[in-house]
């Protein structure tokens, strides 16, 4: 039996492997529908009681986008980097980041509630597809 011949160690080269696209069910938050929201809570801060860190400067999805989280109320948190980072490696789990949406005020309530239909309503507008008249009319802003 002849020996094996050793491969040249150099299989298929990874970047050209083709990547699958996640598939997300709802579209990633602009940086203005972010500072929307973090602008409903007291003085931006981070959610997270007793925070040393400072103001919150992004929104967390509690239940991740990719496993169809979607942009609600009590989906989404505003937090500092450091919880961010946090809650991404599960060290804040989902249960204590819902514990800590309750302890929002009436008015950052009401405020993020509307910020969230604003930013759903919009989602569900540009989903519409627009007719030739329409798209001639933004493209020309009559």
């Amino acid at each position: 039996m002849p020996p094996k011949k050793m491969g040249s160690g150099f299989d298929a080269p990874s970047m050209f492997l083709k990547k699958e696209k996640k598939s997300l069910t709802t579209p990633q938050l602009t940086g203005a529908q972010s500072r929307d929201i973090q602008s409903c809570l007291t003085n931006h801060r981070c959610e997270i009681p007793k925070c040393p860190y400072g103001k919150s400067q992004t929104v967390h999805h509690i239940t991740p986008r990719a496993a169809q989280g979607k942009h609600t109320y009590l989906n989404m948190i505003g937090v500092c980097e450091s919880h961010h980072r946090e809650a991404e490696r599960n060290m804040i789990t989902p249960a204590q980041l819902r514990s800590y949406i309750k302890m929002r005020s009436p008015k950052e309530e009401n405020c993020i509630k509307k910020v969230i239909e604003k930013i759903n309503g919009n989602a569900k507008k540009s989903s519409k597809k627009k007719t030739p008249e329409e798209e001639w009319m933004d493209r020309f802003r009559i």
